[in-house]
């Protein structure tokens, strides 16, 4: 099938893979991200049989939709999303458009020669505040009302953090899965070191003796029992944000961070468990690919990915929850999440919300479920279907993704991205250096607050 797509400079540098897919829809509507009728709450006014799974009838007219994402995703709305499309709806295609190195430059450089961009951005939560500041959003609440597409069907976890990354009651975002951090563990060096498989509700205490029996050197060879991805600890259990919008500077004097460090120095300090600086914050290779690392805590994306390009092959591999703080019983990680955008000049917005509102069907969540995607939507068994499709998942410990609840979330700001910068160095100067915890948060501090000012709080 022929594509059919805006002939852009930046977008025939990206990869195209065609999606031949479903859902009749006209033009557009006149949405240019404005605020929404009666202050933006049409939304969540409608009546409780309009919901998500009975949209508004399809359009007859044809559209072609594009959407933009990494190569993660782009497997999945192949594999999942493009099936249910093209039964569902008939009339859409869709195209999805892959950067093959920067996701954000492409985007910028189209921005900047005033090209044409995507329909819809495809993207997690980390990368709200950029797209936000490059102004690739707009309001889904008048598309919500036609539609008669109830949002508070959607997990409060996210529709709280959602609704809150507008001031004016817009909602510019249409989550579909949300990922879980699990802790993985290679079960080979469990077994070669004779040590027990850990199981769900490990705590960070008891994490810190399991590592201690498993870091060593052997053979002349360093095992370690467990690296810190930075990131998971960022989405603490304890709600602590970045930026402290009271006193305009960051947060990082908030007790909770010397708390979470404090673990991670911990760990750090335990014998032969210490990393070095090409090793730091890259515990990704050292698990699948070195397979020196017995534990390591992050998405199941990841291990998807690692079976997908050959590097887990042969590795035996299984998972439990990730560890939680005593105080925070069964309370893992705040939620990170994928979601859909719609752009602000896009003309078939239409179309593009019918194929959100399609996915939010009970039977497409649960396919969405099967392809190992917690959905963001709460059905009835939707649990015992996770990962069915998946062979990758057979004899696997499934429930250490439903083990734990998510925390609240903590919010977001323009400065996060400065922040977490100086929070990384902070944990660099722990683990590398041997930083106390308190000098380390100390400098962090200093360093974003002033490039806070510099920003022109």
């Amino acid at each position: 099938m022929q594509i059919v797509i805006r002939k852009t400079a930046w977008m025939l540098l990206l990869a195209l893979s065609l999606l031949a897919a479903a859902t009749g829809c006209g033009q557009g509507g006149n949405v240019d991200g404005g605020s929404a009728p009666g202050g933006g709450t049409a939304a969540t006014d409608t009546k409780p049989s309009q919901t998500a799974d009975k949209p508004a009838p399809e359009p007859q007219e044809p559209a072609t939709v594009t959407f933009y994402m990494n190569g993660t995703e782009a497997s999945f709305f192949n594999d999942t999303v493009a099936k249910i499309v093209k039964a569902q709806l008939p009339n859409i295609t869709m195209q999805v458009i892959q950067p093959k190195g920067d996701f954000y430059e492409p985007l910028n450089n189209a921005i900047v020669s005033k090209e044409p961009l995507p329909d819809v951005i495809v993207a997690s939560n980390g990368a709200t505040n950029l797209l936000l500041e490059m102004k690739l959003f707009s309001d889904l609440t008048p598309l919500m009302k036609e539609a008669k597409f109830d949002f508070n069907r959607i997990r409060p976890d996210l529709t709280g953090d959602i609704k809150s990354i507008s001031d004016s009651g817009q909602i510019l975002l249409m989550p579909y899965d949300v990922q879980t951090a699990v802790t993985f563990y290679n079960k080979d060096l469990f077994d070669k070191f004779g040590v027990a498989y850990p199981k769900n509700g490990l705590t960070w205490d008891s994490l810190v003796d399991l590592t201690a029996k498993l870091s060593r050197v052997d053979g002349g060879i360093r095992y370690r029992g467990y690296d810190m991805l930075t990131s998971i600890n960022f989405n603490n259990p304890y709600s602590i944000p970045f930026y402290d919008p009271v006193k305009k500077a960051s947060a990082l004097d908030n007790p909770g961070w010397a708390k979470i460090l404090g673990v991670a120095k911990k760990l750090y300090e335990v014998p032969n468990n210490f990393t070095e600086a090409a090793m730091f914050d890259k515990g990704r290779d050292y698990f699948v690919k070195e397979r020196t690392l017995a534990m390591f805590p992050i998405g199941f994306s990841f291990m998807q990915q690692s079976t997908d390009n050959k590097s887990a092959e042969g590795m035996h591999w299984d998972m439990v929850s990730l560890p939680t703080y005593p105080d925070k019983p069964q309370l893992s990680s705040q939620p990170t999440y994928h979601y859909m955008a719609i752009t602000p000049n896009s003309k078939v917005k239409q179309a593009a919300f019918q194929i959100m509102a399609t996915m939010m069907k009970d039977e497409n969540v649960k396919a969405i479920a099967r392809a190992a995607r917690e959905p963001v939507i709460e059905i009835k068994g939707v649990e015992q279907e996770f990962g069915k499709d998946l062979d990758l998942l057979k004899g696997k410990n499934v429930s250490a993704f439903f083990y734990n609840k998510f925390a609240p979330s903590a919010g977001s700001s323009k400065y996060d991205a400065k922040i977490r910068a100086a929070l990384i160095q902070a944990y660099r100067s722990i683990a590398l250096d041997g930083v106390d915890v308190n000098t380390a948060l100390r400098n962090a501090k200093e360093v974003a607050d002033q490039a806070i000012r510099d920003m022109g709080n």
